[in-house]
């Protein structure tokens, strides 16, 4: 496993996570409607634009995990070691569950994984199919690169 400087990860991190509520037309636009609500329903968007970024600045093919509690599901990243453990979760949006009251950007998995703990699909963010992202990932993507520039 390659070694991560996870205080460059944590700093683009923050970034995005500052980034997101100014997309334009969030408000306004109804392909934008997972980012109406921030942090609430941004997590696909989130977890896309950031892993698109650590990728940009050479920081590592994070893998997009989605996991369900048996009613809904959520979406973070994660950094895992060869055997497969979570060594570094990104969760910009754990704080839109009550349990949470902050992002979750830093060492092991997020707190939300125990809510969140019925595996669906876990993907390295270069091998997502083509039609994974929508209009909200791209556009909040999009902003951040340009902001970022």
């Amino acid at each position: 496993m390659a070694m991560i400087d996870f205080s460059a990860v944590a700093d683009i991190a923050w970034q995005v996570y500052r980034l997101a509520p100014s997309v334009p037309d969030r408000l306004t636009d109804p392909r934008l409607i997972f980012l109406r609500d921030f942090p609430s329903g941004s997590c696909d968007s989130m977890a896309y634009a950031t892993a698109a970024m650590l990728l940009q600045h050479g920081l590592g093919d994070w893998w997009i995990v989605t996991q369900g509690d048996g009613t809904s599901c959520h979406v973070w990243l994660e950094w895992r070691d060869d055997d497969g453990s979570t060594l570094y979760a990104i969760d910009a949006t754990a704080h839109q569950f009550p349990e949470n009251t902050e992002p979750f950007i830093g060492h092991g998995p997020t707190p939300t994984a125990e809510r969140f703990n019925e595996p669906v699909e876990a993907t390295r963010f270069s091998e997502l199919p083509h039609h994974w992202p929508r209009d909200a990932e791209l556009a909040l993507l999009d902003h951040v690169r340009t902001e970022m520039a």
